[in-house]
């Protein structure tokens, strides 16, 4: 987050700089993980469907927001991300997840959240070929875009979630990418049982998102079952 923190705010100081005692006026913590107020609530639902910022201008309703989609744009507008979608082609952004070291009292090895990952990136890149001759009659390209995040600089990250249409990947935090995101987005979440967690269920609600999921059997995707469903997700953007 470098590059974030920087483009944000401008500049940054580290607390290994200082090298003597330091009083601040005004100072703000932030809770650790799942401890954030973002998380609260999430068990029960909070009831708040995204819209644009426009809409609750004219009219004050609780029931909708704006924030989090306001947050992605002062995001984007930080790094100069511009809208490069090209209206023939629908970018489906694979966000990737390399396997990770887990805190070491959760055994010390490497855990894996999709561990046919590559094989499924494949499945969708040969699915994608097929499916871009059957719509030449509508004049589309489908392009599966390979997000390899964590191998990119955060410009970057945030420009490929800004071209996508279609945002797949399994449960993790990859997927807060989606704050990113252009209005008509869809999501698809593959999930685990050993990690039942509705973050982007409500993430992608409170941008105002179609969102959709994928029960797998533990760490392995049915690709077939993907597929399927991003023939379907394809009908609501054709």
């Amino acid at each position: 987050m470098d590059d974030g923190w920087k483009a944000l705010f401008g500049d940054v100081k580290y607390a290994k700089s200082f090298t003597d005692s330091v009083c601040f006026d005004h100072l703000i913590f932030t809770p650790l993980g799942y401890e954030t107020a973002l998380f609260k609530g999430l068990n029960t639902g909070i009831p708040c469907k995204g819209c644009e910022p426009s809409e609750i201008k004219k009219i004050e309703d609780d029931g909708k927001t704006a924030r989090l989609r306001e947050f992605g744009e002062m995001f984007k507008s930080a790094f100069g991300v511009v809208n490069k979608r090209v209206k023939k082609s629908i970018n489906i952004l694979f966000v990737r997840r390399e396997s990770y070291l887990a805190h070491p009292r959760h055994s010390g090895k490497p855990e894996t959240r999709l561990a046919n990952e590559q094989e499924l990136f494949d499945s969708m890149e040969k699915w994608a070929q097929s499916e871009s001759l059957n719509f030449k009659r509508w004049g589309k390209k489908i392009n599966i875009l390979n997000g390899t995040l964590a191998h990119m600089k955060m410009k970057e990250q945030v420009q490929a979630v800004d071209d996508a249409s279609v945002i797949v990947g399994v449960h993790g935090a990859g997927l807060t990418h989606i704050l990113f995101a252009r209005p008509g987005t869809i999501v698809l979440e593959l999930t685990s049982p050993l990690f039942l967690r509705p973050h982007y269920a409500h993430i992608s609600e409170w941008m105002g998102f179609k969102y959709h999921s994928i029960r797998m059997r533990e760490t392995v995707a049915n690709c077939e079952e993907v597929l399927q469903k991003l023939s379907t997700i394809l009908d609501d953007l054709i």
